[in-house]
């Protein structure tokens, strides 16, 4: 998909950028890659993802009630004490998967493209469904600066693809959902999420998505989202 097919509505006033996938392509093998660093933690590592994906099918009151339900989660599946859980995953998890992205790059022209959206007044926000977003992105040698807010979806009490930490974005930053942007790769957590906070998503992909004209290939077809603000097609 070229460059001038992609357009920014004028009324926009936001863009929410989801992180891993998004700010930087896909690692090949990553997850092998993880499971290498954390080989004495297997068990814990092998049962996270499903713990996680209980409590995304809830919502909770807080961070620490989300937490605590998954840790709670992930001690059932694995056999480990809740603390145990909690040191795996904050010192094993999110340290080896911050250690993995400093031999990655952020996508070509992201950075350009963070810039000119500045320059057209257009807030803009991270919001990815783990922690240690400022850790993440020093990693991938992109300024924090760039971005009004930086929202993990735990801190909101709700995983995507609920709307709760979409809006809540939008909510923080003083901007409606029907005038924000969400940015993403996943069609089943950010496209499925920003349809649930009346938000406009544009998807990023690494392979052609010609049937979904929603999705852009090349990550670089941003620049002409600062650069002409006239109708782009709005949530399926």
């Amino acid at each position: 998909m070229s460059t001038s097919s992609i357009r920014l509505q004028n009324h926009i006033q936001c863009v929410i950028f989801d992180l891993d996938g998004t700010l930087y392509a896909t690692p090949r093998h990553f997850k092998a890659k993880v499971a290498l660093r954390l080989v004495p933690q297997l068990n814990l590592l092998r049962h996270l993802g499903a713990a996680r994906e209980e409590i995304r099918q809830e919502t909770f009151a807080d961070r620490a009630d989300l937490r605590r339900a998954l840790f709670a989660s992930l001690s059932l599946r694995s056999g480990s004490a809740p603390q145990v859980c909690e040191t795996f995953y904050e010192e094993g998890f999110l340290r080896v998967f911050v250690e993995l992205l400093t031999k990655r790059e952020a996508r070509p022209g992201l950075v350009h493209v963070l810039k000119q959206l500045r320059r057209a007044e257009i807030r803009l926000a991270v919001l990815s469904d783990y922690a240690a977003i400022p850790e993440r992105l020093a990693a991938l040698n992109i300024d924090r600066d760039l971005f009004d807010l930086l929202l993990s979806a735990e801190e909101s009490g709700a995983l995507k693809p609920s709307s709760r930490p979409f809006l809540e974005v939008a909510r923080r930053l003083g901007i409606e959902a029907k005038d924000t942007l969400v940015v993403g790769d996943r069609a089943d957590m950010d496209q499925l999420g920003a349809k649930h906070a009346g938000m406009t998503f544009l998807g990023v992909a690494d392979r052609p998505r010609s049937t979904q004209p929603q999705w852009t290939q090349s990550a670089t077809a941003l620049t002409s989202l600062a650069s002409q603000r006239i109708a782009s097609p709005g949530p399926s």
